[in-house]
């Protein structure tokens, strides 16, 4: 509002004659990026009905319903799920190998339902 201000103010002034040159293309403009706020999340009811509306008696379910909760309870980034593999899982440390973004490596905690799923 303020750079919207000036820019009418240097016209007015330019209009009459108060300024010999026009000093509204100088004022810069205020940035405007798209997507620049946070994304909007799920409220966790959301969350647990979706985490209730798998269907885990199709041959793809198990794999849907542990997508989802890794999703859901580690906060993971699809493209990491996405590149998780056997090796990633072992199941005698109770962690999953996960790729971050980059070539970074973490362990984090696998939750007790993804490692029944």
């Amino acid at each position: 509002m303020i750079a919207t201000a000036l820019r009418r103010l240097f016209r007015l002034l330019l209009q009459r004659g108060a300024i010999p040159t026009d000093l509204a293309n100088a004022v810069p403009t205020v940035p405007n990026w798209r997507l620049s706020t946070l994304p909007q999340c799920m409220q966790a009811a959301e969350v647990e009905g979706l985490l209730q509306s798998g269907d885990r008696t199709t041959p793809q379910g198990p794999r849907d319903d542990t997508i989802v909760r890794l999703l859901a309870r580690l906060g993971l980034r699809a493209g990491a799920v996405a590149a998780l593999t056997r090796a990633a899982l072992p199941w005698d440390t109770g962690a999953l190998r996960v790729r971050g973004k980059g070539a970074r490596q973490d362990r984090l905690p696998r939750p007790p339902e993804g490692g029944e799923a």
